[in-house]
């Protein structure tokens, strides 16, 4: 053992100057999987979300929860906060007003129906003077980029339907009426114009979706209902689909398959840094006083601000740009952490900082700490046999 632990450490410091140079496909090839990487994770959700199916062009308008005005400021109107949408209202008249693609929509309510309008009220009429100002500036980019990259302008669609939601919900849209390929050399066949990834299993007459890397299947795509399905129970086809098809994309969410290995693989990689003690820094802005809520045995997070602030027992810890900081006090000042609370390791996948216990710290000196993450730090997460994206959890934004 004495011996071992020597050799370790002779070849921790001779093998940085080799300046060995490995492509990533030929490391993860060379990677056994022991069966450890898929274990899994427990307390994942995988309920399916509302799935909607059109065939026409359509927008899904997600506003998170019930929708919150605020004032829109230098304006008489007030505007939905809790939206990516540009979204205004009417203090007089109480009508909504949507800005996308180039176009006015309109509705009494939000939840639609939705016209396209150019008659716009007076407050209306001025704010669309500074979205259109400011959209020729991002159109005239765009048109520059897309000159360099010698793309074609695209034609001017019809005006789509707005489908609001208020809850997690995907949209499948496909380009007219259904249009079904076979999957050679199996009894799949597959929705050819969309750009989800939908499959038919002819034996069994189901539906399946891929989204966030989880499957669900339906007898019907219009009409629903949608279930989970575990990645042990999809067809024996769906390992047959060919390399070279157009639904390859989707075996990376098929197990057994060697693109799942290999995506399943990649999730253990760490991406490594060496962080100077005396110069790193981190900022943490609150939206008024500090707000913490407990979310596991022992840990806190911070609600109103957008860095990962967690309280564990008097100290305060922070996670920026995959770096560990460790304070006194929820403001600072902030140091390099030299270590990760044991407990961070006991989050569950409900707590909205879950993501931190991929930040990792390996070692220190006086000057330096020696830190990684690995994919779940960005929501990449191994779920039994395959990767997965996000937790299947909701977590609340921050609205104030």
């Amino acid at each position: 053992p004495g011996k071992v632990e020597q050799l370790s450490r002779f070849l921790e410091q001779e093998i940085p100057n080799w300046d060995l140079v490995i492509s990533i496909d030929a490391l993860l090839a060379d990677l056994a999987d022991d069966g450890t990487a898929s274990a899994g994770d427990e307390g994942f959700r995988d309920e399916p979300p509302v799935i909607h199916f059109r065939t026409h062009p359509t927008v899904l308008l997600v506003v998170d929860g019930d929708p919150i005005f605020s004032e829109l400021d230098g304006f008489e109107l007030d505007y939905v906060v809790n939206s990516a949408y540009f979204i205004v209202r009417d203090r007089g008249t109480k009508r909504n007003y949507l800005r996308g693609s180039g176009m006015w929509f309109t509705a009494d309510d939000l939840g639609g129906p939705w016209t396209v309008t150019t008659d716009l009220p007076g407050e209306v009429a001025r704010v669309s003077v500074k979205v259109e100002e400011d959209e020729a500036a991002q159109a005239a980019q765009e048109a520059e980029d897309a000159g360099a990259l010698g793309l074609e302008e695209q034609a001017d669609e019809a005006p789509p339907e707005i489908l609001l939601t208020t809850v997690p919900a995907e949209l499948i849209v496909c380009d007219g009426d259904m249009d079904f390929a076979t999957v050679e050399g199996t009894q799949l066949l597959y929705l050819k114009n969309t750009e989800s990834d939908v499959l038919m299993d002819i034996a069994g007459q189901q539906y399946y979706v891929l989204l966030a890397g989880r499957w669900y299947r339906s007898a019907s795509l219009e009409n629903g209902p949608w279930q989970f399905v575990p990645f042990e129970s999809l067809p024996e086809d769906f390992s047959a689909i060919p390399a070279d098809s157009d639904m390859a994309t989707v075996l990376a969410s098929v197990p057994g398959t060697q693109e799942s290995r290999e995506a399943v693989l990649d999730t253990q990689i760490p991406q490594t840094a060496e962080v100077d003690r005396k110069t790193a820094t981190c900022e943490v802005a609150y939206d008024g006083d500090p707000e913490f809520e407990s979310c596991a045995e022992g840990v806190a997070y911070a609600l109103n601000t957008d860095k990962d602030v967690l309280k564990i027992g008097d100290e305060f810890y922070c996670v920026d740009n995959a770096v560990w900081f460790v304070a006194s006090g929820p403001e600072g000042p902030w140091a390099v952490a030299t270590e990760v609370p044991a407990v961070i390791q006991e989050l569950p996948p409900e707590c909205p900082v879950y993501n931190v216990k991929y930040v990792y710290i390996y070692d220190s000196t006086p000057e330096v700490v020696y830190v990684g993450y690995t994919s779940g730090y960005y929501g990449s997460y191994v779920y039994g046999s395959c990767v997965v994206y996000g937790t299947g959890w909701y977590y609340h934004p921050w609205y104030r």
